[in-house]
C-alpha cells in the first residue's frame, strides 16, 4: 500500500503514472528523436499530461541541494507531495533569473527539445522545464493574455524509456544530457564532482565517468583529480561539522583545486628535490589543511590559495605563521549545526549552514584576514629583491607560457577581448621602460 496520496497540483503515485505512460505508449507519437546508447533507431516522442510526470530528485542538476536536504527529511520521493515542493523550490531558484525568459519562451516556440522520462514518470531529461510548464498551468490566469495561446503546455513531449533499463542505463542517460553535449553545460560546478563520485561508488569505470562527462572533461585524468578534490571538500565538511552538507561548498570550488594542485604532490611523496623542508607528512600536511580550511569558510579569495602555500613551503615562516594562527583560532568557535538548528528552528539545513558561517566570519575574519596579509606583504617584499634582469626574466618567461597556452586552448570571445586589452597595456610599459633607459 502506498504511504502518500496524490495531492491536487501534484504528481500522480508511481504506480498510477506507470498505468497511464503505457497507455500513452499505445498512441500515435508526434516525432522521434536519437537517445544515446539506444542502438535500435529514433525513439518514439509522445506528449504526456503534466500530471502524469514527476522529478527526479537526485537529478545530477541540484544534487547538492537534494544531498543537503536528506539530514533533514531523509531519502527525497517523487511521491512525497513535501518533497515534491522543496524540489520544485530550488528548481525554480536555480536559475531564477532566466525563469520568466523559458516561460516566455514556451509559450511563444513550445516546447523546442523533447524530454526523456522513465517508464514511471520520473523526468531524466527536463526537470527545469518541467517545472516550468506547471508554473504556467497553476497561473493560467496571469499568463493566458489576448493574442497569447497557451494550447499545448499542459503536456510535456518527451521519450519514455523502456522498462529494461537498469539504474547504471538510467545515470548514462542522466549524465549525457546533463554534461554530455556541448550545449548542456550549465551546471553548478560542485554538482560535477557529486556526481563523478556517485559514479564511481556505483561500479563506472573512469572511462565510463569521462564519457558521461565528456563536453566539460578534457582527459580521463580530469577524472581521477575530480575525485581527489571531492575527497578533501568531504574532509571540510567533516571539519566544519557540517556532513553532507553539500551547499556549504558553493562558489569553492577553485579553492579546493587550488589546495589539491599544491598538496597532492607532497601527498603522494613528490616535491622533496624542490627544496621543501623536511615536514612531517602525518602532522604537517593536516596542519596545512586545517588552516585551508578556515581560509576558505572565512572566505579567502580563490587566487590567493597559491600565496597561502608558499607560506607553507618556507619552514621558518610556516612555524611562526601557524602558531599565531591557533592563537587566533583558540579565541572562539562557533556552536555544532545541531544546536543552531535548535536555535533557528524555522530555518532549513542550508540556510541554518550559512548563518553558521556567517558567524564564524563575525568571529574570526579580522584575525584570519590579518595574518594572511602580513605573510602576503613579506611574500612582496621578498619578490621586490630580485635583480632588474630576473624580473624581466619572468614577464618574459610569463608571455612564452601564455603562447603555449594560446596555441593548446581556444579563446572565450571575453577572455580574447581582456588578453588583447592586456597586450596593449604591456606593449605600451615596454614601450617607455625602453626610452626610459635610452
Amino acid at each position: 500500500m502506498n504511504e502518500y496520496k496524490s495531492q491536487e497540483g501534484f504528481p500522480k503515485l508511481r504506480f498510477i503514472r506507470k498505468q497511464e505512460l503505457q497507455k500513452i505508449k499505445n498512441t500515435k507519437e508526434i516525432s522521434t528523436m536519437k537517445i544515446p546508447g539506444v542502438k535500435t533507431g529514433p525513439q518514439k516522442v509522445y506528449r504526456i499530461p503534466l500530471e502524469f510526470l514527476s522529478y527526479n530528485p537526485y537529478n545530477t542538476r541540484f544534487i547538492a541541494e537534494a544531498k543537503t536536504l536528506e539530514k533533514e527529511y531523509g531519502v527525497l520521493n517523487d511521491e512525497n507531495p513535501e518533497h515534491v515542493k522543496l524540489i520544485e523550490e530550488f528548481l525554480w531558484d536555480y536559475k531564477k533569473d532566466k525563469n520568466e525568459y523559458t516561460i516566455t519562451s514556451l509559450i511563444k516556440e513550445g516546447q523546442l527539445e523533447p524530454g526523456v522520462v522513465t517508464p514511471d514518470g520520473v523526468i531524466i531529461a527536463g526537470n527545469r522545464r518541467f517545472r516550468l510548464l506547471n508554473e504556467i498551468q497553476r497561473n493560467r490566469s496571469e499568463y493566458d493574455k489576448p493574442g497569447v495561446n497557451l494550447e499545448g503546455l499542459q503536456y510535456f513531449e518527451a521519450v519514455i524509456l523502456d522498462n529494461n533499463l537498469s539504474p547504471k542505463e538510467i545515470i548514462q542517460y542522466e549524465s549525457f544530457y546533463q554534461y554530455g553535449t556541448d550545449e548542456k553545460v550549465d551546471y553548478n560546478p560542485i554538482e560535477k564532482y557529486i556526481a563523478a563520485h556517485d559514479q564511481m561508488k556505483r561500479g563506472f569505470s573512469i572511462k565510463e565517468i569521462y564519457d558521461n562527462f565528456r563536453a566539460i572533461t578534457e582527459n580521463e585524468k580530469e577524472i581521477l583529480i575530480r575525485l581527489d578534490v571531492y575527497k578533501l571538500m568531504q574532509d571540510y565538511l567533516s571539519y566544519i561539522g557540517e556532513p553532507d552538507v553539500y551547499t556549504a561548498l558553493n562558489e569553492k570550488e577553485e579553492a579546493f583545486l587550488n589546495i589539491n594542485k599544491n598538496l597532492s604532490p607532497l601527498q603522494k611523496g613528490v616535491g622533496r628535490s624542490k627544496g621543501m623542508w623536511a615536514f612531517n607528512p602525518d602532522i604537517d600536511i593536516p596542519n596545512f589543511k586545517m588552516v585551508a580550511f578556515n581560509y576558505i569558510r572565512n572566505g579567502l579569495g580563490t587566487h590567493e590559495f597559491r600565496s597561502l602555500f608558499e607560506v607553507f613551503k618556507n619552514e621558518e615562516r610556516w612555524k611562526d605563521f601557524f602558531k599565531k594562527f591557533k592563537e587566533e583560532i583558540k579565541n572562539g568557535s562557533v556552536n555544532s549545526l545541531e544546536e543552531y538548528k535548535e536555535k533557528y528552528k524555522k530555518e532549513g539545513t542550508m540556510e541554518v549552514s550559512e548563518i553558521r558561517k556567517r558567524d564564524f566570519m563575525e568571529m574570526h575574519k579580522k584575525g584570519l584576514d590579518r595574518l594572511f596579509n602580513i605573510e602576503k606583504a613579506f611574500q612582496i617584499n621578498q619578490e621586490n629583491k630580485e635583480m632588474p634582469i630576473d624580473v624581466l626574466n619572468k614577464s618574459l618567461n610569463g608571455l612564452i607560457k601564455f603562447k603555449e597556452i594560446i596555441s593548446e586552448n581556444k579563446l572565450t570571445d571575453e577572455v580574447r577581448e581582456q588578453a588583447l586589452e592586456l597586450l596593449l597595456k604591456i606593449q605600451e610599459k615596454s614601450g617607455q621602460l625602453k626610452q626610459n633607459i635610452d
